[in-house]
């Protein structure tokens, strides 16, 4: 399809957009709205040992909700209204019912149009026999599928990173695999790469590997919070001056040109790590319900506060609507949204956010056409 018959779809579905906009801006400013996102960490048990994350050191990560109560809480009708779904962990992959998850996701939220899966690669021949049986258990042609690897870097940074001898060629050797998957199904294959101290040096490499094998990456900050169970304090995640400096220039030389949600979010970041405020909306205040392996539900995790309920004791609807959710929510808005710089939720949130991302393009654009015609 040619440039030229996008903006013209595009241009056709603005009221649609604006209505949506309109919508999901009131939500939970005149009303509590249903969470639209659902994310669902289905285990909290890993294989990998990395150094940002602490989630494998954890002593009650074996603890996992079961399928008949996935089942129970997802068929409530708070869920009625899900369209995007990211299953992750943990790796994923350790759970032998990975597909009949995918199932009661597929079966219990009418509206779900993306399913993301993430894994960090470490078992590809674990992650080719599940991948398989869920697109035996899921039509990739009805859902938008999204399978992931995590690779922090070339092989000597991931390989320190990850904390896993050899886990360099395993990574490779599983997005392989699901290369070969997406020959005969339908679904998008990303690489997921967290910018950290030991790898601002290989953010370049890794967009070249990512061209090289025809795969989408995806660039994250770290994030220092209480899911990952990390510190700000532990020296291996501080940035030096020199490596800021290299993060800095990555980020300008390849998102700031763009005019996509990303790089309104990547220039607001280096505003946010100066010390400025955050402007980019996120849905996770209002649209996201995160579902832990333990029964709990919360929005995010960004302060230990943060914790609406548990549904091994109450019925998710009552959790979601509750009061103390309410009060929460308004604290995260007053005391945690305005300062986070995390990515989470951003890049959903500004396809939602019509009136944000609507005049950053309309801005982007008619700069873009004045430099042009300058030159």
């Amino acid at each position: 399809m040619t440039n030229s018959s996008n903006i013209a779809r595009e241009f056709l579905r603005l009221p649609s957009y604006f209505v949506d906009g309109v919508l999901y801006k009131l939500g939970s400013f005149l009303f509590t709205p249903r969470p639209r996102f659902l994310c669902f960490p289905v285990t909290f048990r890993c294989n990998s040992r990395c150094q940002m994350c602490n989630m494998w050191q954890n002593p009650d990560s074996t603890e996992e909700i079961g399928l008949n109560k996935i089942e129970e809480v997802l068929s409530n009708k708070v869920f009625s209204d899900i369209e995007d779904v990211v299953l992750h962990g943990g790796e994923p992959t350790l759970r032998k019912d990975i597909s009949e998850i995918f199932k009661i996701v597929v079966r219990s939220c009418p509206k779900v149009k993306n399913i993301t899966s993430s894994s960090n690669g470490l078992l590809p021949q674990v992650l080719k026999k599940r991948v398989d049986e869920i697109l035996s258990a899921v039509d990739s042609t009805s859902v938008n599928l999204c399978f992931t690897v995590s690779i922090d870097g070339l092989k000597e940074s991931h390989e320190k990173i990850r904390g896993i001898p050899g886990g360099f060629e395993r990574a490779l050797e599983s997005l392989e695999i699901l290369k070969d998957f997406r020959r005969k199904y339908p679904f998008d294959v990303q690489i997921i790469t967290v910018i950290q101290p030991q790898n601002v040096k290989d953010l370049q490499a890794m967009q070249s590997l990512a061209d090289d094998r025809e795969v989408e990456i995806v660039f994250q900050p770290m994030m220092i919070d209480t899911f990952y169970d990390n510190s700000a304090e532990d020296t291996r995640l501080q940035f030096s001056e020199s490596q800021y400096h290299q993060y800095r220039e990555f980020i300008q030389e390849t998102f700031a040109p763009q005019k996509d949600p990303k790089s309104l979010y990547w220039r607001n970041y280096l505003e946010m790590v100066a010390g400025g405020k955050r402007k980019i909306p996120c849905a996770y205040d209002r649209y996201v319900l995160s579902l832990y392996p333990t029964g709990e539900v919360l929005p995010c995790a960004k302060e230990n506060w943060i914790l609406f309920g548990n549904v091994h004791q109450d019925a998710v609807d009552d959790i979601w609507f509750s009061r103390k959710s309410k009060r929460i929510r308004k604290r995260m808005r007053k005391e945690v949204c305005p300062t986070c710089t995390f990515y989470c939720g951003a890049e959903y949130s500004l396809k939602k956010e019509f009136f944000t991302y609507f005049f950053y393009y309309v801005k982007a654009n008619v700069s873009s056409v004045f430099n042009r015609d300058n030159s």
